[in-house]
């Protein structure tokens, strides 16, 4: 079996039960999901591209983090600066959200490397 078809396996049993659980998430969960969206979209995606682990957690990091500030950004450049001020605030979620989850990155990785170690 080659790569292509193992990932398509892959994506092809698990990807629809991470879109409902996400999707459940974010009906029952609005306000704490919406940080969210950005990472988990971007890192669902390109688990579909079969990058690995180290590839998909500086991808989805980087970009994830940058979407707040391209709002704020395109907000003040086309409407009212007045309409830039949610995504100023967003960014400030953003920072917190993405310390959390390159924090749970660098555990879970540890705990990798110490199982296999095992």
């Amino acid at each position: 079996m080659n790569g292509l078809e193992k990932a398509g396996k892959f994506v092809g049993g698990t990807f629809s039960i991470w879109v409902l659980l996400f999707a459940c998430l974010g009906f029952f969960f609005p306000a704490a999901f919406t940080g969210l969206k950005g990472y988990i979209q971007l890192f669902l995606g390109i688990v579909m591209f079969g990058m690995n682990l180290s590839k998909r957690k500086a991808v989805t990091l980087e970009t994830g983090m940058q979407n707040s500030g391209l709002g704020a950004a395109l907000a003040a450049a086309h409407f009212n600066p007045v309409a830039a001020v949610p995504s100023a605030i967003f960014s400030v979620w953003h920072n917190i959200s993405g310390s959390l989850l390159a924090t749970w990155f660098s555990r879970r990785e540890e705990k990798d490397s110490t199982a296999r170690n095992n």
